[in-house]
């Protein structure tokens, strides 16, 4: 005997496992998934409604090209998930990915966005736009947020007071990547790592970092002026890659020569006020390994060396070029002020053809210097073996300590693949 067939509504719909799992889990599940596709989990079953509006990480994905109604539908999105999402559930992160986008009508409203994040606690604030051609905006007053730990921000336009963290007690560590800083003040106490990569710099004058707190500081490849850094005790590495930078002067050039009037090394402009203070070296004294770059031309860190302090922790130090770019004076001048330095590299590129250095260098012979005792590997790495390196092998064997340091009355210096090793 045949059974009867049953019609489609006495058909039972399939039971719904993920019933017997505490809501805590569904929502860090589906917490993986961009926002525009996890609100859409609302529609799996009748559990399902609102576990979106609590799921402990944002994410608001775009990564397509958006035209001018694709950034106002992104808007419109962003600001219902926000008006209809738990505001009593806590964001741990909050994450906003955004691909190349029109910029004839409004940007991506984000500002908002991270806002709510940091009043429901987010821990970790990640903003990218991927494309080169666009910034999203990020103003207004200082973020407050006793909960905020990292902060990632890529091709973002800072304006205002954003980067004024002393109501950030948690943050530790920020990174900044292609971003315009329009800001006058980079801020916080309790900051330790600082990492700063092809951004540039609009404010008038001079930008300032204080963050007294800072163990690590990357600052590279920036446009605009040098940002003066404040006192950092606790710095125990930096990186320094001055390419780009505003702070050129063609008489720091190899043989170079200055033509404007506007220059703020030896122009009218170099007896401004903000060009009258050590810009780089006195904040980065005590740090323990340092790394200073420039591009040919860039006079920040040998002007510096007028307010030369003293690296009391110094231990090892890699300079390019600009230390002999004209003579060996500033490079003995940082090595006169390092009195427990360890390791010196030296990173030099091929001179042009009509270098030649100024009279008056340094003479080891009539004066050897009084270096680090604790100096225990220098390295030259070159393009040529020209007089630069020359000069600078005559210097290392005028040190009176190197006998003890090398345990040899005169150091070997090897060359392995252009490297000069002493």
């Amino acid at each position: 005997m045949l059974q009867e067939e049953r019609t489609v509504n006495e058909i039972e719909p399939p039971e719904d496992r993920t019933r017997t799992l505490p809501d805590e889990i569904l929502e860090h599940v589906i917490s993986f998934l961009p926002a525009q596709e996890a609100v859409q989990t609302c529609v799996l079953a009748k559990h399902w409604c609102h576990l979106w509006k609590s799921m402990p990480t944002l994410r608001i994905i775009a990564n397509e090209w958006l035209d001018e109604e694709g950034v106002k539908k992104l808007n419109m999105f962003i600001k219902s998930l926000l008006l209809k999402r738990n505001n009593s559930a806590q964001i741990d992160v909050c994450e906003v990915e955004i691909g190349e986008y029109s910029d004839y009508g409004d940007d991506p409203q984000v500002d908002q966005l991270v806002r709510d994040a940091l009043l429901c606690q987010a821990r970790i604030i990640r903003i990218t736009v991927s494309s080169e051609f666009n910034w999203v905006r990020l103003g207004g007053p200082p973020f407050i947020s006793q909960h905020l730990t990292r902060l990632e921000l890529t091709q973002v336009d800072l304006q205002d007071d954003v980067l004024d963290y002393s109501s950030c007690l948690a943050l530790k560590n920020i990174l900044m990547r292609g971003c315009f800083i329009q800001n006058k003040n980079i801020s916080s106490q309790f900051l330790e790592e600082l990492t700063i990569i092809n951004c540039t710099f609009h404010s008038h004058g001079r930008a300032h970092i204080s963050a007294p707190s800072l163990v690590r500081l990357e600052l590279v490849d920036c446009d605009g002026a040098t940002p003066m850094i404040e006192g950092m005790p606790s710095l125990i590495k930096a990186t320094i890659r001055l390419y780009g930078s505003e702070d050129v002067c063609g008489k720091e050039e190899f043989g170079g020569t200055c033509s404007t009037v506007i220059c703020h090394n030896c122009g009218s402009l170099s007896n401004e006020d903000f060009n009258r203070h050590c810009v780089l070296m006195k904040g980065l004294s005590g740090a323990e390994s340092l790394e200073l770059m420039a591009e040919s031309g860039v006079f920040i860190f040998k002007r510096d060396l007028i307010w030369c302090p003293t690296f009391h922790k110094l231990k090892t130090l890699i300079l390019n070029e600009w230390c002999v770019a004209i003579d060996s004076h500033p490079l003995i001048c940082i090595l006169q002020h390092a009195p427990v330095l360890e390791t010196l590299i030296l990173k030099l590129s091929q001179a042009p053809d009509n270098w030649d250095e100024m009279e008056g260098s340094y003479d080891p012979s009539a004066q050897p210097l009084a270096l680090s005792k604790k100096l225990k590997l220098v390295e030259i790495h070159y393009d040529e073996l020209d007089r630069r390196v020359h000069n600078v092998i005559r210097i290392m064997k005028s040190h009176p300590n190197f006998e003890e340091v090398n345990g040899k009355s005169h150091p070997n210096f090897e060359e392995v693949n252009g490297d000069e090793t002493f």
